[in-house]
């Protein structure tokens, strides 16, 4: 019989603490193991993981290798192997609550015209944030909000935020059959040395073009194990512009208009007047956010001519 649900969990090189703890939300979780497989995707770690991770524990468990660097390309290899109508991606620093794949599993049942949910995210800091950070912190995928919506349109701000992603296999494959007509969206999510993370929103406008929803629901958690070396001015001020480049980017390939000469003139002269100053936080911020839209802006440029390879910087 195949099973309900899917958990994907997605890493390179993953730390063996926070694996560890991933690992033991999902031993203890309600949901009987009879009715989930659990997929581990080794996205091209140093040492491969099929020798070092132990995933016996449950009967319908295995760990493949993706050879393809990058967060899309691991998603997407974990939807291959997957054989269940429901799948969950689970990032290698999240840990589920215990009812979360019972309560997956009824929501797909109970709301069959959504397509994609997204968990409150809680973050736990392997070191306290620092006050000037408190703007940067939802780029971390901290989502907790109060009251369940959703919404079957881009504008309803109800996008998927990837840890914990609950998604629908049709979904999935309109999704892949739009990577297909363009395939530069591949390289628009993590990997070794960017930051772009565009895929779960482009998860999200995929299950919109096929008319469900997305959601975000109170009764799924996630608690996001947060590293320290995340927490550094260098990597935050990264994150911001590599994020807002992410979503600059989208918006352009599903159509809004192209940010016109004047404004990009006008961004890339704040920045020059702004740049002394980006050792200030908010500051900074906007220095991020305006690097990352024009980085968004040109990397759209890029791609639109026939001839041009792109890689993610």
């Amino acid at each position: 019989m195949s099973p309900r649900l899917s958990v994907i969990i997605c890493t390179r090189n993953p730390r063996p603490d926070y694996l560890q703890r991933v690992f033991g939300a999902l031993q203890r979780q309600t949901f009987p193991t009879t009715e989930w497989e659990l997929i581990l995707v080794d996205n091209n770690s140093r040492e491969p993981l099929e020798s070092t991770v132990v995933v016996s524990w449950h009967s319908n468990a295995r760990v493949v290798r993706e050879n393809n660097i990058g967060l899309t390309h691991a998603r997407l290899r974990g939807f291959s192997e997957a054989a269940s109508p429901v799948l969950i991606y689970v990032d290698d620093d999240n840990v589920l609550a215990l009812d979360y794949l019972a309560t997956a599993i009824r929501l797909a049942d109970d709301m069959p015209f959504i397509g994609v949910w997204s968990a409150s995210i809680q973050g736990e800091f392997e070191t306290p944030p620092e006050p000037w950070m408190k703007s940067y912190l939802p780029y971390l995928a901290l989502t907790e909000f109060e009251t369940d919506r959703w919404a079957n349109h881009p504008q309803g701000k109800t996008l998927p935020v990837g840890a914990g992603m609950v998604v629908r296999r049709r979904v999935l494959e309109a999704y892949h059959a739009s990577l297909r007509t363009n395939p530069h969206r591949l390289g628009m999510d993590r990997t070794t040395d960017s930051l772009l993370a565009g895929g779960d929103t482009d998860i999200g406008l995929a299950a919109c073009s096929i008319g469900l929803g997305c959601a975000y629901m109170t009764t799924l958690h996630v608690t996001h194990l947060i590293s320290a070396k995340r927490l550094t001015p260098y990597y935050l001020s990264k994150l911001v512009e590599d994020v807002t480049a992410s979503h600059r980017l989208l918006d352009l390939i599903h159509g809004i208009k192209l940010c016109g000469t004047r404004n990009i003139l006008r961004l890339r002269l704040r920045l020059l007047i702004a740049s002394p100053f980006g050792h200030l936080s908010s500051i900074g911020f906007r220095i991020a956010l305006a690097r990352g839209y024009l980085k968004g802006t040109v990397l759209f440029q890029r791609i639109s001519r026939p001839s041009e390879k792109w890689e993610p910087r």
